[in-house]
């Protein structure tokens, strides 16, 4: 059988001055507070890109440029473009990231003589019916 294939733990024949085990218990300690201090760096620049990303996204739905100021309709024929805009009900200053497009379609699709109604935002701040 070879002594490779048994498993022990072999004692060292010669002594080890106090210098070079300090040493190695130096290195150690030193590598154990580098990863802790790593690992707090990370999660401190997670928490800060995570922070930042919410505050980004709270000025973007709260922001006035993306206020909606004017509403245009196309391609209205057979109703008024007033008519249209008063039954798409959108709101003067209403953000384009909160408008929900689907249900100012549906309200002016319930208008009778609408076949089908699109609602596109224009950025910044316009939306087109």
């Amino acid at each position: 059988m070879s002594p490779r294939g048994i498993h022990r733990a072999y004692e060292d024949i010669s002594e080890r001055p106090a210098l070079i085990v300090s040493q190695r218990v130096r290195r150690a300690a030193a590598r154990r507070a580098g990863r802790r201090i790593a690992a707090t760096l990370t999660g401190l620049a997670a928490a800060g890109a995570l922070a930042a990303g919410a505050l980004a996204a709270h000025f973007v739905l709260t922001a006035a440029r993306f206020g909606v100021t004017a509403v245009d309709v196309r391609g209205a024929s057979r109703v008024a473009p007033r008519a249209i805009a008063e039954a798409a009900a959108i709101a003067p200053g209403t953000n384009l990231l909160r408008l929900r497009t689907d249900e100012v379609e549906r309200r002016v699709e319930a208008l009778p003589a609408i076949r089908h109604a699109e609602v596109v935002r224009a950025w910044p701040n316009r939306v087109t019916i």
